[in-house]
């Protein structure tokens, strides 16, 4: 499954650790996982399942989503927190 995703300076990405794997090609910069890592444009970090991760968009921010397997909460448009 794969989404584009864009947020604005400030938006934070609350702390989650879901059971899928999630690769996020980053178009523009983005600061993840609680301030340990700066993330710049073309960087693709890959989360594997089951780890804790969070993020603050420090500018305006583009990316796309892949998650393997499909995320549940967007098959199903329960993902309220994201749909603001």
């Amino acid at each position: 499954m794969s989404t584009p995703s864009a947020s604005t300076n400030g938006t934070f990405y609350r702390l989650s650790d879901v059971p899928r794997e999630e690769v996020t090609p980053q178009l523009s910069r983005r600061l993840i996982s609680g301030g340990r890592l700066m993330l710049a444009e073309v960087d693709v970090p890959h989360i594997p399942s089951n780890v804790r991760h969070s993020g603050e968009a420090q500018e305006d921010t583009r990316v796309i989503d892949l998650f393997s397997p499909p995320r549940e909460d967007w098959v199903q448009k329960t993902d309220a927190y994201l749909r603001r």
